[in-house]
């Protein structure tokens, strides 16, 4: 009986931080992004009119495609170089804390897949958006070093 009771407070104290780790609403969205999606799915109509499935996509693909290149699409490498390559280290570093915070919030892409939302931000897309700014920190501290590299070239070194 008492090995009984002892497994069952084991299962029971594992499946605690489970139970807490499970995200609940208000997701988070952003306005531009519903009005994007919302013109987006007006456009993908006439797509519906094509019985080949290729076509449709080749079709939906067309109509996609400015809006992937225009950067209106978060998530892509378009909108950060759009929103966020321009803005100074510091503030970037800001934003990035920003977007991991979001992604606490935010629902895996999965969970999302009946029920979601025009202009809701996916844990996925929150997810590149984190990894292309961290790449452009990256980049610019491989260019402050390179700059000082070249700085300390020719220069004496230190006793």
């Amino acid at each position: 009986m008492m090995r009984i009771l002892l497994i069952l407070f084991c299962v029971m104290w594992m499946g605690g931080p489970v139970e807490a780790k499970l995200k609940k609403g208000p997701w988070p969205s952003d306005p531009e992004l519903a009005k994007v999606e919302q013109e987006l799915e007006e456009k993908y109509k006439p797509c519906e009119k094509h019985k080949n499935p290729m076509a449709r996509s080749n079709c939906r693909e067309k109509v996609r495609h400015p809006y992937y290149a225009e950067g209106k699409i978060r998530g892509i490498g378009e909108y950060v170089d759009l929103h966020y390559v321009d803005l100074p280290t510091p503030e970037l570093e800001k934003k990035l804390a920003e977007l991991r915070a979001l992604m606490e919030q935010a629902r895996p892409k999965f969970d999302a897949k009946f029920d979601r939302v025009p202009g809701e931000l996916s844990e996925e897309k929150i997810a590149e958006e984190i990894r292309l700014v961290q790449v452009e920190l990256g980049k610019r501290e491989m260019m402050q070093y390179k700059k000082n590299q070249d700085f300390l070239k020719g220069k004496p070194g230190t006793p």
